[in-house]
């Protein structure tokens, strides 16, 4: 991996680092915290590859977001909220407004950016991959990382 990006869409909407507290994206695993940003930079010549929806779906078991009241919750059972109020956004928004930011992004996302994956995990893409399995897709795009970059470990303060 190199420090140099050269996808201009990346360059242009993604934050080269996460700012603590006010603009950022971590993953943790094993005691690393990792800025998702600065790793998205740093992956950006790692290959893409085909990986099957289902290989990933514990992943969507995990309560790995949180609701706008704090409590976290997993995209499966966003999933299901959304389905019950039959794939309408209105709905959502006056049943269920403490995931309608969730909502929205899973609607929003772009299934041309690829997830990536460190360990079987899902480090960026989870709003990606639950809009494949909303769409039925059988495959998603992904980028399958062997380690996780220094650069992109945040230092303890």
């Amino acid at each position: 991996m190199k420090n140099r990006i050269e996808d201009p869409i990346i360059q242009r909407f993604i934050p080269a680092q996460s700012i603590r507290g006010k603009d950022d994206h971590v993953f943790s695993s094993n005691g690393l915290e990792v800025d998702v940003y600065r790793l998205i930079h740093l992956a950006e010549n790692v290959p893409v590859v085909e990986v099957s929806v289902e290989e990933l779906s514990r992943a969507l078991r995990e309560s790995c977001w949180s609701d706008e009241n704090g409590k976290r919750i997993s995209p499966t059972k966003v999933m299901k909220k959304y389905e019950e109020a039959n794939r309408n956004v209105e709905s959502i928004h006056k049943q269920y407004p403490e995931i309608a930011k969730h909502v929205r992004q899973i609607i929003h996302a772009d299934l041309s950016h690829p997830i990536i994956l460190f360990e079987g995990r899902v480090v960026d893409g989870i709003h990606r991959l639950t809009k494949a399995v909303l769409q039925g897709d059988r495959t998603v795009k992904a980028k399958i990382l062997d380690s996780i970059p220094e650069d992109a470990i945040l230092k303890k303060p």
